[in-house]
């Protein structure tokens, strides 16, 4: 393997420069960190695409982020896990000649709780309740602060924009038009000088404009 070559290189500095990073990168934790962000971050590729795109439309945006936070909730299991740590077990062995050890832990602490810290856990209880829930947790988290239900509702001022304005017609698809606005005026109401009815009828106003 090419990484065992690096003791033999003439530069000492070189050399050591090299074994360090080689210690890095075969390192347990390393490798399955490396494997689980591989495997979120290509859950959120689709989407975080679709947000760069020029003219999406956000309310679409909007549901196909609650898409994605529904699918990372279902990947926070121990089966979701499993299959992520038997691939990093195969990237640790085939590439880097390695095998996933769990690090040595304290059964008693009195600064942090030793989440997997029992007789009976292995390398993957380990990795599992210590790198993989937090990981998936905190990723959950932060997409629930910035895209929450309230967000969402907000979003649907975007149909006040006339390239995003439904087409009305008749008096049933004008209502329906004002349904889709009336939760994002709500967002607003303790903001807005005018009472609901006479928010509706300005917004009639300028959807036949």
């Amino acid at each position: 393997m090419a990484l065992d070559k690096i003791s033999t290189w003439q530069s000492s500095e070189a050399r050591k420069a090299a074994l360090s990073l080689k210690n890095s990168i075969t390192r347990s934790e390393f490798v399955v960190s490396l494997v689980i962000l591989e495997n979120i971050s290509g859950l959120m590729l689709p989407t975080t695409m679709s947000l760069r795109k020029v003219g999406t439309d956000i309310v679409q945006a909007m549901n196909d982020i609650g898409d994605m936070i529904s699918t990372l909730r279902s990947l926070r299991t121990q089966d979701g896990f499993h299959k992520l740590f038997q691939e990093a077990s195969i990237v640790a062995e085939t590439f880097l000649d390695c095998n996933i050890t769990k690090p040595r832990t304290a059964s008693r602490s009195v600064y942090r709780a030793a989440a997997a810290a029992t007789a009976g856990d292995t390398a993957e209880d380990y990795y599992r309740i210590n790198v993989f829930y937090p990981a998936v947790g905190s990723i959950l988290r932060d997409l629930e602060l910035r895209f929450a239900p309230k967000q969402k509702m907000s979003m649907n001022l975007s149909h006040l924009i006339p390239a995003a304005m439904p087409n009305v017609f008749n008096e049933d698809e004008t209502e329906a038009a004002w349904k889709q606005l009336e939760s994002g005026v709500a967002v607003y109401s303790d903001f807005l000088m005018d009472r609901t009815p006479a928010m509706k009828s300005e917004v009639f106003l300028w959807q036949h404009k």
